[in-house]
């Protein structure tokens, strides 16, 4: 399992190093600033800004004490496992640019030292997260991607492989297929409040 997990945050990874550029107004700048079409009207310039999304959630209520420990245990997950979803953004918005401009050669050989790097630095870590841990986190990159983790693998390494990991997935209580909906399943809407409450400091 251990090493299912690793080979999936790879896959991940150098998935988003092959992803399409995004569009320019929305790509963070080293300095903090950033791009934005914009339009005249009327003689007034309006900024076309993608607006982020606020979540506005009650705190979860808990029906017994086994539920309240149970979702403490999803808070220690989502904590552990959170960084390694949004590594993906990362390195979708930082190594494509550094890939926009290599033919296909370079591409190996960059893929190939990328694919070192990550190992050296993410392998001690990730042979430590634990299953649920694995399922949490098949759920969050999908959260941050709008793509499973089964379509992320099929796009970069294709069908045979993309089916070959859901099988192993599938024999570990994982699925590769599975989608994060906050709005129908319970645990991911603790799992979004959690979230919510990670990125104001609360948690």
């Amino acid at each position: 399992m251990k090493s299912f997990l690793l080979n999936i945050i790879l896959l991940l990874a150098m998935w988003a190093m092959n992803a399409q550029p995004r569009q320019a107004e929305f790509l963070p700048h080293p300095d903090y600033t950033k791009l934005y079409r914009a339009v005249v009207k009327d003689g007034d310039t309006l900024i076309l800004f993608k607006i982020p999304r606020v979540v506005i959630m009650p705190p979860p209520q808990f029906k017994s004490r086994a539920e309240w420990r149970r979702y403490w245990r999803l808070v220690y997950n989502v904590k552990k496992v959170y960084p390694y979803a949004q590594l993906i953004n990362y390195y979708y918005y930082e190594v494509e640019q550094a890939m926009k401009y290599m033919d296909e050669k370079e591409r190996k050989v960059y893929i190939k030292r990328m694919e070192k790097y990550l190992r050296q630095r993410f392998e001690d870590e990730l042979v430590n997260l634990t299953v649920t841990q694995g399922v949490i986190l098949v759920k969050l990159v999908n959260r941050q991607t709008d793509k499973t983790t089964y379509e992320i693998i099929k796009d970069f390494k294709g069908r045979f492989n993309a089916r070959f990991w859901q099988t192993v997935a599938r024999l570990f209580g994982n699925n590769l297929k599975a989608e994060y909906d906050p709005v129908h399943n319970k645990e991911d809407r603790w799992i979004e409040y959690i979230i919510s409450q990670i990125e104001v400091g609360r948690l």
